[in-house]
């Protein structure tokens, strides 16, 4: 059985039901953004496996999806995103009800003092889709925990730091490599902060923190609609309005090879940066005893070199791409390299996003993201994260002895 709900449009206003614990959220909000109101409710909702807990049933397993437009699953529809998928993949495993409780939302931050991103608060807070710099990661933990009927979650899953690097700029043609390499060292080294946040509002979670991949490779094709050259366009026109000093530089253009070694080898070296950030913070909050904190790794190959990577056959564009391709609108009703939630995104963008390159972002913010392929490769991913010994531990249920 699956139940599906999604929250309502809301901000921090109190509650006659909760009084108390609206107001500690109320609170949360106001000192974390004073001048807007701030959601703190879950972006999605969903129940799989059975129905509510009854006394005589095993109890329901909660799982809590933090993140950015990676993990919230940008051009998906909800049950193909990862998390969905691992919910249903955790209640066929261990016969439990499951119920996931998703805070992500596209565009988020993993922390404030970051100074990428564009619109400060989804202008309409219920919809994940809409690109928004706020509530961080950071700050979606803190909702969680605060949250009236919080969930005391048996497993988290958490990713984030894409953004404040700045995906546009990892495929920026002129992007420096020093200095890609130093800002995804810094955000995704935040990542052990905020599992040790983690670690205080939740100690019995256990948690798989979830990576990137290289998002373009020597596989991408130079030509074409998959092209880098369409995508070096594209990523020019976005760091030109975000950078007007910059604006020149992006309308040079290099020959076509050159450009997309450029960005393969920056995409490359993103993957690598952040994973090894990820990675060690994830050693940093394991205690010796018991691991509790899992990396969850995409397949990896060994190339000539002896890179070891992703796929690069997975990259953008290339032969088995698990991304999606940055849409083309051809007509009021007609487009191609569309996503499954084009449509539905359109009259979104229109309504509530004014500025012309957050526009231009807004309508094309799928690509790169993990397609359908994609989503079933991060959802194994994590399953393979997750020990058995733990599938086990939860799948054993004692109902309690009604004489006692």
């Amino acid at each position: 059985m699956r139940i599906y709900r999604t929250a309502p449009t809301c901000a921090c206003y109190p509650s006659s039901k909760l009084l108390i614990g609206t107001l500690a959220l109320f609170l949360l909000c106001a000192g974390s953004q004073k001048t807007q109101g701030q959601t703190c409710l879950p972006t999605d909702t969903y129940l799989t496996g059975g129905t509510t807990t009854s006394k005589a049933g095993p109890p329901t397993l909660q799982i809590v999806a933090i993140g950015t437009s990676v993990m919230w699953g940008n051009g998906l529809r909800e049950k193909q995103t990862f998390r969905h998928q691992v919910a249903d993949w955790l209640a066929l495993q261990t016969g439990r009800p499951v119920e996931l409780t998703t805070f992500a939302h596209s565009g988020s931050l993993l922390v404030r003092e970051s100074a990428s991103g564009t619109i400060l608060q989804n202008p309409a807070l219920a919809i994940g889709d809409l690109n928004a710099s706020l509530p961080t990661v950071d700050e979606q933990i803190d909702c969680a925990a605060a949250t009236p009927n919080s969930p005391n979650p048996d497993l988290i899953l958490i990713e984030g730091c894409i953004n404040d690097v700045g995906a546009e700029d990892i495929v920026y043609p002129w992007t420096n490599s020093d200095e890609l390499e130093s800002k995804t060292i810094k955000w995704c080294g935040h990542m052990a902060g905020e599992l040790r946040k983690i670690k205080t509002a939740f100690p019995h979670a256990r948690v798989v923190v979830v990576g990137y991949y290289p998002l373009v490779s020597y596989e991408s094709p130079i030509f074409g609609w998959f092209g880098t050259r369409r995508l070096a366009k594209h990523s020019s026109k976005v760091h030109a309005a975000r950078h007007p000093a910059d604006r020149l530089q992006a309308k040079q253009q290099k020959p076509r090879h050159e450009e997309r070694g450029i960005i393969a080898d920056n995409s490359e070296n993103f993957y690598q940066d952040s994973k090894k950030a990820l990675i060690t913070s994830v050693a940093s909050v394991n205690e010796s005893t018991v691991a509790k904190y899992f990396y969850a790794n995409l397949p990896e190959v060994t190339e000539e070199d002896g890179t070891v990577t992703v796929d690069p056959r997975f990259a953008f564009g290339a032969s088995e791409q698990h991304q999606w391709s940055i849409p083309i609108r051809i007509l009021f009703f007609w487009a191609i390299l569309k996503d499954n939630k084009y449509w539905y995104r359109q009259p979104l963008c229109k309504k509530y996003v004014d500025n012309p390159i957050d526009r231009l972002v807004c309508d094309s913010n799928t690509a790169f993201h993990p397609n359908d392929t994609g989503a079933i490769a991060y959802a194994e991913a994590i399953e393979r994260a997750v020990p058995p010994g733990l599938i086990a531990e939860w799948r054993e249920f004692h109902p309690p002895d009604p004489f006692q």
